[in-house]
């Protein structure tokens, strides 16, 4: 199978994500994309809005319950924190041989890969599929773009919108919506 794998902080998970994930999983023929919610962002350690990975994970499960193609993976619980992106792939490398793995960044992360861990491992070993972000231009990329719509939502709009008491429906799933009231997530 060929697999994308999706990962970020989803805090919370929004439609932009979700548009994402299922225009790769149907444009660029992928048998399945996970979702791989980071424990702790190695970029994002000092970030103070940081909601519980087990929320995180559920607002996942409720927004792909309905699609086939969308799977979430709770793979970073068996590594140590912060964990990064290189690791990630060598653990699914050494226990599931038979897959083949894609990366699915936004076009912003292009401009900071040679700051990952292990960059050019990944490079050299894996297909890197990028969504376009807004201000994010891209010239003589060799990576695939994921041809869809641009969609400038960003988790960050999402949890300022609900400090202010403003209406978030049709930015996220309404199964998320209900769960980020339930927990009282991202308010003052």
């Amino acid at each position: 199978m060929k697999i994308g794998l999706f990962g970020g902080t989803f805090n919370p998970i929004h439609v932009g994500h979700l548009i994402v994930a299922n225009a790769a999983a149907n444009l660029m023929d992928l048998d399945k994309v996970l979702f791989i919610p980071a424990m702790v962002n190695p970029f994002k350690q000092n970030e103070k809005e940081s909601t519980d990975y087990n929320i995180r994970c559920e607002m996942i499960r409720l927004a792909i319950k309905d699609n086939d193609k969308l799977g979430l993976s709770l793979i970073q619980q068996s590594l140590p924190i912060p964990s990064y992106t290189i690791d990630t792939l060598r653990l699914l490398k050494d226990n599931d041989e038979g897959n083949d793995y894609v990366l699915i960044i936004g076009s912003d992360l292009l401009y900071s890969l040679n700051q990952w861990k292990d960059y050019q491992e990944i490079i050299n070993n894996y297909e890197i599929y990028y969504y376009e972000r807004l201000g994010f231009d891209l010239f003589n990329v060799k990576f695939k773009n994921i041809e869809s719509s641009v969609v400038d939502i960003s988790s960050t709009l999402i949890r300022k919108l609900i400090k202010e008491d403003k209406d978030i429906k049709y930015l996220v799933p309404d199964s998320v919506i209900s769960l980020i009231k339930k927990h009282k997530l991202y308010k003052k």
